[in-house]
């Protein structure tokens, strides 16, 4: 075989695996979907949520007065959450990814995220399913993917740190709201459709009354 064969199956191949990489690396790893910066300012906050209070029922007894209400959290209500949660968790998360966004789809939790890995910008996304624990509104993880290349629960919840609005349990997985709020009961948590809706009943006794003079 001449030297000039050998150095064009050579070059062949070389081109073969670049195109091979190239493609792999767009279709699997090259980030395609709109994110919202990591830079943002998050809204979300205690005043955002009291906003988003319905009232439904306004109960009267001799004993107490309660209100049942509920909240509903958007996909963008969503995305500054968790936006809110990266910056307070690590200043390396923060250098790392760009941006993110929450897509609800088929009931369940889809966080798409933008990171740079020595320059390059890669896609991934973590899947959550929502429930209530305790009456403890719970984003249970269930999967991650960078590309192809699955994402273990430990990579995550080593990263992430409990804030006000959130408490992070690393064993199971789980990001768990805080329910700060003395006499607030969460009566149904579920995911439906774009957003999240959360039943709460507020209740203040006879004492809570007397309290408050």
């Amino acid at each position: 075989m001449s030297k000039l064969k050998k150095s064009n199956i050579f070059l062949g191949t070389i081109f073969f695996i670049i195109v091979a990489l190239s493609a792999t690396y767009y279709i699997s790893f090259y980030p395609k979907t709109e994110v919202k910066s990591i830079n943002s300012s998050s809204n979300f906050n205690e005043k955002l949520l009291l906003d988003k209070l319905t009232t439904n029922h306004l109960n009267l007894s001799s004993k107490e007065i309660s209100l049942e209400t509920s909240l509903t959290l958007s996909e963008d209500d969503l995305t500054d959450l968790f936006i809110s949660l990266i910056k307070d968790s690590n200043n390396k998360i923060s250098d790392t990814l760009t941006g993110l966004k929450v897509d609800i789809n088929d009931n369940k939790i889809n966080i798409l995220f933008h990171l740079k890995y020595n320059g390059i910008p890669i896609e991934g996304n973590m899947i959550f399913t929502g429930k209530l624990i305790d009456n403890k509104c719970t984003f249970h993880y269930e999967s991650g993917h960078l590309g192809f290349i699955n994402i273990n629960k430990n990579l995550v919840f080593s990263r992430l740190k409990s804030n006000e609005f959130i408490y992070i349990d690393k064993n199971s997985g789980d990001i768990i709201l805080a329910n700060n709020f003395k006499g607030i009961e969460i009566k149904n948590f579920k995911v439906n459709n774009n957003e999240i809706i959360i039943d709460v009943k507020g209740t203040l006794t006879l004492d809570d009354l007397k309290k408050l003079r």
